[in-house]
């Protein structure tokens, strides 16, 4: 498995500036707007799986705080690899501010290994706002992710969804 890259801190909706550097490959993923979760479903020739790393009551970083415009210094922490064929293909962090886990959004609390994209797409009461891109590199090898809000029923209640692509995501094929 290959090492966690370190977090991205740095997030930029205006990142047309990035354009240049993309693939079509990093492109079509990284401003992908349905599903991740049923788009690496479809390239799995034998297997998808999501592998919980963490998931809890966890202090947020400063920039999550900031971007979800939550008060508390807490919120529910979900981190994930997203797995397809036995490769990680996507690091997942999800950030889900404690005043949103109430009414039938408590089910947020309860996915297990059920990928979050089930219930996000699946239902209408989840609304993704525009993308945010990022990158972090180490030793030569870049890693771009992208990270976004949702709200819930279009109220106050919001929860981030931040994704890491590993490089072999851009090296096949996408459908």
């Amino acid at each position: 498995m290959p090492e966690t890259p370190h977090y991205i801190h740095r997030w930029t909706s205006a990142y047309k500036k990035y354009a240049n550097l993309w693939s079509n490959s990093q492109r079509s993923w990284l401003l992908h707007r349905g599903s991740l979760t049923k788009r690496l479903m479809a390239q799995s020739t034998s297997s998808f799986e999501v592998k919980v790393n963490k998931e809890g009551i966890n202090k947020l970083f400063q920039h999550e705080k900031s971007v979800l415009a939550c008060s508390s210094d807490f919120g529910w922490i979900r981190e994930v690899d997203l797995i397809v064929d036995g490769a990680v293909w996507v690091r997942a962090r999800s950030v889900v501010p404690l005043s949103t886990l109430t009414g039938p959004d408590i089910k947020l609390r309860h996915l297990g290994s059920k990928p979050l994209g089930h219930l996000l797409f699946s239902s209408p009461r989840y609304r993704r706002k525009q993308f945010e891109i990022g990158r972090y590199q180490k030793n030569r090898e870049i890693h771009w992710g992208r990270r976004s809000i949702f709200t819930c029923n279009g109220s106050h209640k919001t929860l981030l969804v931040t994704e890491t692509f590993m490089p072999v995501v851009f090296s096949r094929q996408s459908s």
